[in-house]
């Protein structure tokens, strides 16, 4: 990195939009294997619903909006016509106030393309529809703003759905140590803050004052902090329940793209484990839970700091797995016979010196 970019302290979230023109999992159903098509299909009807069941449009008489929302239920043809420029708009990741802004400016380009206005006009003709042009072009702009709220309600309860399931894989005991590594990450971060400027040391101990707690959980994770209780003499932190969720969910991050049965030399490509996990859905949806009044700050450089420290930590645990299968490989192989002795002169002599 430093060679390429001629930068001491390049990060990954520096060149993030290069890494993803490179790797191919910018896509919701990619990276969080979730039908974004269905999604998308229920959310317009949920959407298409909502519209003619709203008392706004009926202020003003004639309903307009009503009567092509019920066409478009009936005729059932809206949801394919956007599917793929939801999908584009929806390939970000949303996890900072940049991406956000491209969000919120590419669902406002969407509103108002003339090219999109007049492909959608012509297949509303094509369907049947005799409505004007322009109340056509009001009910789609309407429809685009409503819509993409009830996509990202669908994406975060069928990733929540996911989460859970792939959170079963993951065992008791696993879970329990990933909670004691929790807490270790936000001490080994508090450390860090101490080679920072004071105004920036400031404002980072502040966030991660958030991912602590100083009481007992009192949900399903507090039988998750035996381990760090059996350890603590009063010094060990104890993480937010939010907080270690988000890093569990970095476990089943890592254990989507890594085959730990098939360890090569290119597996633990830690760039392309950090743009994975930063990409998460869950990941960013824990990271806005847990610091929801701190939306205009940016919190990617924090949340790369926390997949640096969890990658470190995973990095040193697969390493002793991998050393301990080794020995144990080499206790079980045959013993070696001893060397053939050399039927040499000064063998011969060294024997018989030996034997006197």
């Amino acid at each position: 990195m430093t060679k390429q970019h001629k930068k001491s302290r390049t990060k990954a979230s520096d060149h993030r939009v290069t890494q993803k023109a490179k790797e191919d999992h910018r896509s919701p159903a990619a990276a969080t294997l979730v039908d974004f098509e269905k999604i998308c299909s229920e959310a317009s009807k949920k959407t298409l619903e909502k519209m003619c069941n709203n008392p706004m449009y009926k202020l003003f008489g004639d309903n307009r909006m009503e009567v092509l929302a019920r066409f478009c239920i009936d005729t059932d043809f809206l949801d394919a016509f956007f599917l793929n420029k939801l999908k584009d708009i929806f390939s970000l990741s949303l996890c900072d106030s940049s991406e956000r802004e491209l969000f919120f400016s590419r669902i406002h380009e969407l509103r108002l393309s003339s090219c999109v206005q007049s492909e959608c006009v012509n297949l509303f003709s094509e369907k049947g529809c005799e409505e004007k042009r322009e109340d056509i072009i009001n009910f789609l702009q309407d429809y685009i703003l409503e819509i993409p709220s009830e996509i990202l309600g669908g994406l975060l309860k069928e990733n929540k759905k996911v989460s859970e399931e792939l959170s079963y894989q993951i065992s008791t005991n696993d879970q329990t140590i990933l909670f004691y590594i929790s807490g270790f990450i936000v001490a080994n971060l508090r450390k860090k803050c101490y080679r920072m400027s004071k105004e920036n040391r400031s404002e980072r101990l502040n966030l991660l004052d958030k991912l602590t707690s100083k009481t007992s959980s009192t949900n399903f994770v507090a039988k998750y902090d035996q381990w760090l209780t059996k350890n603590s003499r009063g010094g060990l932190v104890r993480p937010a329940d939010k907080f270690y969720l988000l890093v569990r969910e970095l476990e089943i991050s890592i254990r989507k793209i890594v085959d730990f049965n098939d360890i090569q030399c290119e597996t633990l490509n830690t760039c392309k484990m950090k743009e994975h996990m930063m990409d998460s859905f869950m990941v960013n949806h824990y990271l806005k839970e847990l610091f929801h009044d701190c939306v205009n700050k940016d919190l990617s450089a924090l949340l790369e700091d926390i997949v640096s420290v969890f990658l470190t930590v995973r990095g040193y645990a697969v390493a002793r797995v991998l050393r301990n299968k080794l020995s144990v490989k080499q206790t079980k192989q045959p013993a070696k016979q001893p060397a053939k002795q050399s039927d040499s002169l000064r063998q011969v002599l060294k024997q018989c010196s030996t034997n006197l």
